[in-house]
């Protein structure tokens, strides 16, 4: 009799499931990250984690409780089952802030009562009525108990001070709050056996950064760079069954088309959700997003971060002029940089939340120095929706993909009328909002459309004479390019807020209209001086110097209401510039 193959199990997808017993328990999909956690726990170190929000920040934190529980029959089969740790129970305080409010007074009671409820269960009472000496009294009440040292682990350090900021709340009241209750950490070192915390951010003045907390970020540490999120091997050891069941339902649905196979789906989840690091080499996709795709069998805009999107236009809106939210986006010399209360960097914000990702790290004149790039077209087009303040379908980012390919072919060509029609149909397909510059907003569209197709190219706002560059590399060329906005217009706009890419609605009468050679003559007129502003500079800026070692151009381009304009140049590097 012919013996039947057994069909491989298709494991449940956790979706939403941050509690690692019931995964386990659940038999769900679950990667074995227990190698990294016995490097953590082997050493009586603080530990800070920073990853975007929906990586598994939550689910590492409930895999070292149950670890320090001592609850070994749920590791079997996972890495630290056959390892020499002991597995001694370890009494915990676990407490996640990420549902924390935004005022004050309910932040504080609410944590207030979260301690409260620990000491409840474990029926201990601590002494004092505020908050850090109950904290701190909580520690040594327990430890008494049990006689072993306590694991503090606290997942979302930062939420109450990203939705105070969110939700345009003071915050000063909740940094005085946590500054109190992280100082416990330090004073009750001697009684903690293990300290853990997520977040998103650093922030200064919350005490746990101090210098002599000895708080060790492993955020950017190449050991750990896939600690959280789906590794590409974990990727295709996790998912070969659920891959093969959504190919099959694409392919019916016509998703895809027949003769597509499964290296061909894996390169689309890769392009569309995968890309993220931190190191630099190692890339992990995003759980969350994953997860969405399977039970959803549909690509779709699953980024969680909308929270993202509107305290980046908060930011931005306070000054309409600003324009450097992706500035010096590729080369970012430190992300240890913690942020003071109300004063914030968006580029390191924006690499925190997960927007922009490390594609390479390298030493230059004893730094170290980070490029970053946006990691998938999932975050490519939710960057899309910051730019125009709408949503942005996968249609709209393919078209955008073919116009960056455009502008690339047209630098490359050096054809200044190809890369006008190209520019002018990309910002085109992206209307001008003004929550930045008309300049900014030129930057940021390009850097985009470029990115997508994992073009390099670099924002930098350090020039000599206060303006804003695009560096584009191609092969070993370097094109700079200079963005001006002509204010003579042909017509009167009486928009809403967008005409093409041009201008919100006007007050002012309208202009008279200029003769197309009128209008042409200013255009030159204005690329030269843009031109003679740059060469005149003669690339002082080394970093800029060393990035190619073939030509060097100029472009200027000056952008009007229905028409681009723009002029290459050729320019002699310094001698000291060349490699």
């Amino acid at each position: 009799m012919m013996m039947m193959m057994e069909k491989p199990v298709l494991k449940g997808l956790p979706e939403g499931i941050q509690v690692f017993s019931e995964i386990i328990r659940g038999n769900l999909v679950y990667a074995d990250k227990t190698r990294y956690i016995y490097g953590l726990i082997s050493e009586n170190m603080p530990y800070f984690l920073s990853r975007p929000r929906g990586f598994g920040k939550s689910l590492l934190l409930s895999t070292i409780k149950e670890i320090f529980l001592g609850h070994r029959e749920l590791f079997k089969g996972l890495w630290i089952d056959s390892s020499d740790y002991d597995w001694l129970p370890h009494p915990i305080i676990h407490l996640s802030l990420s549902n924390s409010r935004a005022d004050a007074v309910s932040f504080r009671d609410s944590l207030y009562a979260a301690l409260k409820d620990i000491s409840d269960i474990e029926q201990v009472r601590p002494n004092g009525s505020y908050l850090d000496f109950f904290f701190k009294s909580l520690i040594w009440k327990i430890e008494d108990k049990y006689k072993r040292k306590v694991v503090v682990l606290i997942d979302e350090y930062d939420a109450p001070i990203l939705n105070a900021l969110t939700n345009q709340a003071p915050t000063e009241e909740i940094r005085r709050t946590l500054t109190g209750f992280y100082s416990v950490l330090k004073e009750a070192a001697e009684h903690i056996r293990f300290v853990f915390l997520t977040g998103v951010s650093k922030f200064a003045q919350t005490s746990i950064f101090y210098r002599d907390n000895h708080l060790i970020d492993i955020s950017l540490e190449e050991e750990y760079a896939d600690i959280c999120g789906f590794s590409m091997s974990e990727f295709d050891e996790i998912f070969p069954e659920h891959m093969n069941q959504l190919l099959t339902y694409l392919k019916r649905k016509g998703g895809l088309p027949l003769e597509s196979t499964v290296a061909d789906l894996r390169s689309l989840i890769m392009s569309s959700y995968g890309g993220h690091s931190w190191d630099g080499e190692t890339k992990v996709l995003n759980p969350g997003s994953v997860m969405n795709l399977f039970r959803r069998k549909g690509f779709r805009n699953f980024w969680r971060e909308a929270e993202m999107l509107t305290f980046l236009r908060q930011l931005t809106q306070k000054d309409h002029e600003r324009s450097d939210i992706f500035y010096d986006a590729n080369v970012i010399t430190s992300f240890s940089d913690e942020y003071e209360m109300g004063e914030f960097a968006p580029v390191p914000l924006m690499f925190q939340f997960g927007y922009l990702t490390v594609s390479e790290v390298k030493w230059h004149e004893s730094r170290l120095q980070h490029t970053l790039k946006v990691p998938n077209s999932e975050v490519f087009s939710s960057l899309l929706s910051l730019l125009t303040c709408s949503d942005v379908d996968s249609s709209k980012v393919d078209e955008i993909k073919r116009l960056a390919m455009n502008i690339r072919a047209a630098l490359i060509s050096m054809n200044p009328t190809a890369l006008e029609v190209a520019f002018h149909n990309l910002l085109s397909r992206i209307p001008y909002k003004k929550i930045f510059s008309f300049e900014g907003y030129c930057l940021m569209a390009l850097f985009l459309a470029l990115n997508s197709i994992e073009q390099r190219v670099e924002l930098k706002n350090s020039t000599s004479d206060g303006t804003s560059e695009a560096i584009v590399t191609i092969d070993e060329d370097v094109f700079v390019m200079k963005f001006k906005r002509v204010e003579a217009e042909e017509e009167t706009d009486e928009s809403d807020g967008e005409v093409a890419f041009g201008r919100g609605k006007r007050k002012k009468p309208p202009k008279k209209k200029s003769s197309p050679d009128h209008l042409t003559e200013m255009l030159n007129k204005t690329v030269s001086e843009a031109i003679k502003r740059i060469e005149g500079r003669r690339f002082a800026d080394r970093d800029l110097c060393l990035w190619g070692t073939g030509r060097a151009f100029i472009i200027a381009a000056v952008v009007g209401r229905t028409k681009v304009k723009t002029l290459f140049k050729e320019i002699e590097r310094p001698d000291d510039a060349k490699v």
